[in-house]
């Protein structure tokens, strides 16, 4: 795991630092990669470490400042999609959405650019809070409520009160 952790910490400080001058093409390849990395590079919602989580979602949302909306569209619905895959891409998915609000509020971004962050985030703000609303629904009618749960339904509320 500390071996993943530095790689990611290197992708962070790419996207941080030399963004702006990478290639499109590759900015359009780290983007494919990075989704990837949500959709199958981690393990199990039980056995991946928190911080490794909490990484994943640093980096995405990094390049989400850079790109988001103007060129990543798709972002929130990859998200959506994402959701749906596994424990651990909800999991993800969720975190996701609980730091990009947060993130692009407390970013040196000029006004316009947030000024768009926000009009694209309010516009599919009722698909979020729905797809909360579900994966709570989903959470609850479970039979046991395990630690990994609970911390599901935990990161699930703090992401609904980002939204409010």
């Amino acid at each position: 795991d500390p071996v993943r952790h530095f790689g990611l910490q290197l992708y962070e400080h790419l996207v941080t630092v030399r963004w702006k001058q990478l290639p499109a093409t590759m900015r359009e390849e780290l983007k494919v990669n990075v989704m990837t990395l949500l959709y199958n590079g981690t393990k199990s919602i039980q056995e991946e470490s928190n911080y490794i989580k909490g990484k994943i979602v640093q980096v995405v949302v990094k390049i989400a400042l850079q790109e988001w909306p103007r060129s990543w569209p798709n972002l929130l619905s990859d998200l959506h999609l994402l959701a749906g895959v596994g424990e651990t891409q909800c999991e993800l998915a969720v975190m996701v959405w609980r730091a990009l609000p947060e993130e692009f509020m407390l970013s040196p971004l000029s006004i316009v650019e947030r000024n768009q962050m926000i009009q694209t985030w309010r516009g599919d703000l009722e698909r979020v809070v729905s797809s909360l609303r579900q994966l709570l629904i989903s959470t609850f009618t479970r039979r046991s409520l395990d630690a990994q749960t609970i911390r599901m339904v935990q990161e699930i509320v703090r992401c609904i009160e980002v939204q409010v």
